[in-house]
């Protein structure tokens, strides 16, 4: 198997070549057991990123060369010989090769590294997060030093030098690395940072232009730019599925793995810097099973906005007068309403989602609650990241609304009696309000900032909204 890794202007940086086990063919309770293995979170990415940036931390990286290479292997494993080596000893009988550490491919690879990591930074004085298990955090009378870890590498933030030096000699020591120094380019995304004027922006322009170049031939071919993903209006929906073996399902056929590459693409690029595709990749990848023609020409118009907005960046410039807050909003137009919400600390977007709710809403206020508890669960796992990093601010967290109804129904029990059917979702949310770990906020509709995450908007107040979340408006 190999792979080619790019530095963040675009170049080659090296060509990786690996000897690739067949975990396809090892058998559950027998060569393997666990082989789950967690990933740092997105938002606790965002989160470390725009802490170093408001405090003046420094930023760098580290990459553990052949990482799964170092992890011992508990299991009796044995696999051929590699081409290149003798396969057969002198007597003609066929030689195995027993494996004593971890390969690429291997189920458990991935779950053994993780482990030998995670005892390696214990050990040397971190502290695991019990939120985000891919988050360490250290403190001592040095300074500070905070690292997340995304498989083999690991993005380190410090308040001192020395610290940082101590720590990636350790490591060295340890495991075959590669530092890469100041902060320039990580899992793809280019970041530019300004100390002076204590900015720091994210793109993925690159991998943007990589995404449009494989799609060109799908891209639409006008004359026309958008500036929205969407149109607004009514959208693609599940009656727009070509039945089996009609004449459109026939066409699609075609263009399905297209479709499907397309969304995959996108819905990494909306869940790290790019949270105006968001609702719109969200919509599309709802139908990637079995896509018509109007969801393609919808993805054809993503990608055709996605072409003049290849180089937006998601900018932070952290404002600390600007506290942590949480916008919520629902879209009650179809039988199972959409939830939308965006999480901002210091006038920031560090989490963002858009999803459809499980149940059916009865009552726009109905939905709006619904929308809103659903946030606050994901604004705790953020409060609680905030709280491990040690800057959680004091007090409630404000959950803004723009339901005055469903604010109601947070605080007043007496609300539920026809709305019964919601009552886990109340009890949620009550509790967390009665605790005034949040407390609900009224808003203008004209100033929800979550609307963007629920329908298809148009002009003024898609541009306008894009600029907040994004940080163009700053």
């Amino acid at each position: 198997m190999w792979h080619v890794k790019r530095k963040a202007d675009g170049s080659i940086e090296k060509w990786k070549a690996r000897l690739v086990a067949d975990g396809n063919t090892q058998i559950a309770g027998v060569n393997f057991q666990q082989v789950f293995s967690t990933v740092v979170k997105l938002v606790t990415v965002r989160i470390l990123l725009l802490l170093a940036c408001a405090n003046d931390y420094n930023l760098s990286s580290v990459d553990v060369r052949q990482a799964y290479l170092n992890a011992p292997v508990q299991e009796d494993l044995y696999m051929r010989v590699p081409p290149g080596l003798p396969r057969y000893d002198a007597q003609g009988r066929e030689l195995v090769l027993k494996l004593n550490k971890s390969l690429y491919g291997l189920r458990q690879a991935a779950k053994n590294w993780n482990k030998l990591l995670v005892a390696f930074m214990v050990d040397w004085g971190f502290k695991q997060s019990t939120i985000d298990t891919c988050l360490f955090l250290f403190s001592s009378n040095d300074g500070i030093m905070h690292v997340v870890i995304w498989v083999d590498d690991l993005i380190i933030s410090d308040s001192c030098p020395q610290l940082r030096t101590r720590f990636v000699t350790a490591l060295a020591a340890r495991f075959a690395i590669d530092d890469k120094g100041e902060l320039h380019w990580v899992l793809g995304i280019k970041v530019v940072r300004s100390r002076t004027a204590r900015t720091l922006a994210l793109s993925q322009e690159l991998y943007v232009q990589d995404l449009l170049s494989k799609l060109a031939p799908h891209v639409a071919t006008t004359c026309k730019t958008y500036d929205v993903p969407m149109a607004p209006g009514p959208q693609p929906d599940r009656d727009q599925c070509p039945p089996p073996d009609s004449p459109e399902a026939r066409d699609m056929a075609d263009k399905h793995e297209t479709y499907m590459t397309a969304i995959g693409a996108l819905l990494w690029l909306s869940s790290f810097t790019r949270p105006d595709l968001t609702y719109a990749v969200s919509v599309l990848a709802r139908y990637v099973s079995n896509p018509g023609k109007a969801h393609y020409v919808a993805l054809q118009r993503v990608l055709a906005y996605l072409s003049h907005t290849a180089a937006d960046v998601l900018v932070y410039k952290p404002d600390r007068s600007q506290p942590l807050c949480v916008y919520s909003d629902a879209d009650w137009s179809s039988s199972f309403s959409t939830s939308g919400s965006v999480t901002m600390w210091f006038g920031c977007a560090i989490a963002w989602y858009t999803r459809l709710q499980r149940s059916i809403s009865h009552s726009s206020a109905e939905s709006e609650y619904v929308a809103a508890s659903m946030a606050a669960r994901e604004a705790t796992f953020v409060r609680d990241v905030l709280h491990d990093f040690g800057v959680l601010p004091v007090g409630p967290t404000a959950l803004r609304l723009d339901s005055k109804s469903a604010i109601d129904m947070t605080y007043d029990a007496v609300a539920f009696k026809k709305t019964k059917h919601v009552l886990r979702d109340a009890n949620y949310l009550r509790d967390l309000v009665a605790r005034q770990v949040f407390a609900p906020e009224h808003v203008p509709s004209a100033s929800q900032l979550a609307d963007i995450f629920t329908k298809a908007l148009g002009r003024p107040l898609y541009p306008a909204m894009r600029a907040l979340l994004l940080g163009e408006a700053m």
